[in-house]
């Protein structure tokens, strides 16, 4: 009863990695450009932040009433916010862009170290998400070879996977 437990843990424990796997190979192909977006939101980020701190130095107010020791002027306290609050969309944005990178590398070894046609199946099948005759076509052997060569590529690299994981940088702050 304890080994049946045991080999279910261990298929479910494969099952993830196969599902995470697969996301990130269909996310795979997608990576590219969503880093250039993030990239560009990046910039438009920082663009608005140097408006905005620019703009609140080229014209200070002068007559306000001003606290002991601090600042009492409303206005400059929410346009520090807002840069404060740029800064940290800045940040996140900078982490979106380190997590999707290190999951274009993580898949991109993973890939190295399979054998030439199954990178070719694999790529076909699951980034490029083509279906099995063209993938049958191209390669030239008969479509259940491609499956079955398939499914031991996905099971080896869910298995590298989950003997070497990569810690990505989490979205969430």
């Amino acid at each position: 009863m304890a080994v049946e437990k045991q080999a279910s843990r261990l298929f479910l424990s494969n099952v993830s990695g196969k599902a995470e796997l697969g996301r990130m190979l269909g996310r795979y192909r997608q990576v590219d450009e969503e880093i250039l977006s993030w990239k560009t939101e990046l910039r438009l980020c920082k663009e608005q932040e140097a408006e905005i701190a620019s703009a609140s130095l080229s014209s200070p107010l002068t007559g306000m009433p001003r606290a002991k020791g601090g600042v009492a002027d409303p206005t400059l306290r929410a346009v520090e916010k807002i840069i404060d609050q740029c800064q940290e969309r800045a940040h996140n944005i900078l982490a979106r862009i380190q997590a999707l990178m290190a999951e274009r590398a993580q898949v991109d070894k993973l890939l190295e170290e399979l054998d030439p046609i199954e990178q070719r199946i694999v790529r076909m099948r699951l980034i490029q998400r083509k279906g099995w005759i063209p993938i049958s076509v191209t390669i030239r052997l008969c479509e259940r070879q491609c499956q079955r060569i398939c499914q031991k590529a996905v099971e080896k690299m869910a298995a590298r996977m989950e003997e070497c994981p990569v810690i990505l940088v989490s979205d969430k702050k």
